[in-house]
């Protein structure tokens, strides 16, 4: 509907002084242009920078443990409007889950105080955006999620962590024909591997249970939950993952 003339209409007849949109979506012109004063977008990241797509799932693959939740002014432009307000709220080494929950926290408290800061000054217009530190994330893809027992341990565990529950959790490829979802890892104490646990390759299944693997990867051996697991897991001790 946000680029429909029918939504516009219906918009128009509300008359809103601000439309406050949470929607990942284009708007189109004929929505930005309704209230009498702006329309408000969202974005979970510290603009200028961390424009574009599925801001959330890159900052805890790349490790950044702090952002902020940023209220701009929407025009036709990605991300690009005045900013308008900005809330800090943590990322660190956490689930997905747990981010989004502190993003509408931020959300909340951001959208009290920026509609209190709109009503006491009626020329407030935010602050231009600047191209020195803009930089834009593109969309993820199946290969973004996908495991490589050659990554590090943490790297690995990062992608999990993006890509868990409620999602539907990270894949590991099992061959060219079959793949499991991880939802969760962690990295195993190697005094309790194999005393030529250093020899082993990469991919390599150091032990499996009903739903787990314990799994070589480039400097470790991390542990991985398997959702919808089966006992045909413990079937796969000293296979190679592909």
């Amino acid at each position: 509907l946000s680029s429909s003339s029918a939504a516009s209409d219906v918009y128009k007849r509300q008359a809103p002084d601000c439309i406050l949109s949470i929607w990942p979506k284009i708007i189109s012109k004929s929505v930005l242009e309704v209230p009498k004063r702006l329309t408000i977008g969202t974005h979970p990241s510290s603009l200028p920078m961390n424009q574009g797509r599925h801001p959330l799932h890159w900052m805890i693959v790349l490790g950044l443990s702090n952002t902020l939740l940023s209220f701009f002014a929407m025009d036709e432009g990605i991300d690009t409007g005045n900013i308008l307000y900005q809330v800090p709220f943590s990322i660190s080494n956490r689930s997905i889950s747990y981010a989004v929950s502190d993003m509408c926290t931020a959300g909340y408290q951001g959208t009290r105080d920026l509609l209190q800061l709109l009503e006491s000054n009626s020329s407030y217009k935010g602050i231009k955006q600047t191209k020195k530190f803009q930089n834009y994330w593109r969309k993820r893809t199946e290969h973004d999620v996908t495991l490589d027992p050659r990554m590090s341990s943490k790297m690995i565990l990062r992608i999990v962590s993006s890509f868990c529950p409620p999602y539907p959790g990270a894949i590991l490829r099992v061959s060219n024909l079959s793949q499991l979802r991880i939802s969760n890892g962690k990295i195993v104490n190697e005094d309790t591997l194999p005393a030529n646990g250093r020899n082993f390759e990469h991919g390599f299944i150091v032990s499996s249970t009903a739903s787990t693997l314990k799994i070589r990867v480039e400097d470790s051996v991390v542990e991985l939950e398997v959702l919808g697991a089966s006992e045909d897991l413990e079937q796969l001790i000293g296979k190679i993952i592909h």
